[in-house]
């Protein structure tokens, strides 16, 4: 599998964070400890005539302690769901 992956950081810096960014994302730190513990990715932005402007999430990542402490999946999806 990973002979499968072509992308690398610089292509990731390129395509979400030029003039037209093919995605976005969040990422949730545990502020103690400036610890990353979660993040969303959201890709596809689309227009829907009966709904308008849509997103699709391609990945929501949560470490165990965001998970069970906080809400942190439901926190994400919330978050995104106001782009």
């Amino acid at each position: 599998m990973p002979k499968e992956v072509i992308n690398t950081v610089e292509r990731m810096e390129k395509d979400g964070f030029g003039p037209n960014p093919a995605y976005g994302f969040f990422v949730c730190e545990k502020e103690r400890y400036s610890e990353i513990i979660g993040n969303g990715r959201f890709i596809y932005y689309r227009y829907s005539t009966w709904k308008g402007k849509r997103i699709y999430l391609e990945d929501l990542i949560c470490h165990r302690i965001g998970k069970s402490q906080c809400g942190l999946n439901y926190f994400l999806i919330r978050i995104m769901a106001k782009v």
